[in-house]
């Protein structure tokens, strides 16, 4: 089950300019993790596939900050990460978070998407199930995405890159029996899928390799070439995209995406 978790921070020490920090973003969630079970900060540090989480590092806006806070946006794709991770954040009062040079306090934590529009929850059942069958599929880039496709990087919504990033996390950790058939979804059916209008822009992220640039903005995409059956599932797939992130390097605050018009 896919959580999207946002942590308050409030700076105590140090430079606290690192909103654009995917690298420290990254650590700082490792260096939590170490902080609550050394041995699960180890397995995820050391696991070679898609990893089960992304970060992001930004700046917030809630109604006691409207001009925003420095917040950690958490997601968690698999189960066995919610309750040690969030529960542990829970029980520990006053938890400090060193994010680059700064050090932080925890000062809060919205885990409802009545709490905060980049929090929530969804069962993968219950996306694959549930999610209605649009003509039109709205997404926002949020931070800076790019896909890598034959030793190059793409830096526009490419609807079938899109797609097959998110399909490729979902088989990775839904439930065996959700998984779709990735020949399928991507040559059969997002193939079909136009790019009505995109407003994208670039920008960079740094990174510990010197960083990368990537789009960000908003993108179109037109399914009524699709049959109704098929854009049901490419509709759950974009909105898995809200927890999974988009393109590479998705642990290090590249790729985070929100689908505007699905529910």
């Amino acid at each position: 089950m896919p959580y999207a978790v946002m942590l308050y921070l409030e700076p105590r020490t140090g430079n606290t300019d690192t909103p654009g920090c995917g690298y420290c973003g990254h650590a700082a969630f490792l260096n939590l993790v170490r902080g609550l079970d050394p041995a699960m900060a180890q397995r995820l540090h050391d696991d070679d596939g898609r990893k089960p989480f992304t970060t992001w590092l930004t700046r917030s806006r809630t109604p006691d900050a409207p001009n925003g806070r420095h917040a950690l946006r958490l997601t968690l794709l698999d189960d066995q990460l919610f309750a040690p991770i969030v529960g542990g954040i829970l029980t520990q009062a006053g938890l400090g978070l060193r994010v680059g040079a700064a050090e932080y306090q925890v000062t809060g934590m919205a885990t409802h998407p009545a709490a905060h529009h980049l929090a929530g929850f969804a069962t993968y059942h219950d996306m694959a199930a549930d999610t209605v069958a649009p003509q039109r599929i709205k997404v926002r880039f949020t931070s800076p995405t790019v896909f890598r496709s034959q030793s190059r990087d793409i830096l526009w919504p490419d609807p079938r890159l899109a797609w097959q990033s998110w399909l490729r996390s979902w088989n990775e950790h839904c439930e065996e029996t959700l998984r779709f058939d990735e020949a399928r979804v991507i040559e059969e059916q997002a193939a079909r899928v136009r790019v009505r209008m995109h407003e994208v822009r670039t920008r960079h992220i740094a990174l510990a390799d010197g960083g990368l640039s990537g789009f960000v903005g908003l993108a179109d995409y037109d399914l009524a070439n699709v049959p109704p059956e098929a854009r049901r599932t490419l509709a759950a797939l974009a909105r898995y995209a809200f927890f999974c992130g988009t393109g590479r390097k998705t642990t290090m605050g590249l790729g985070q995406t929100r689908p505007l018009n699905l529910t």
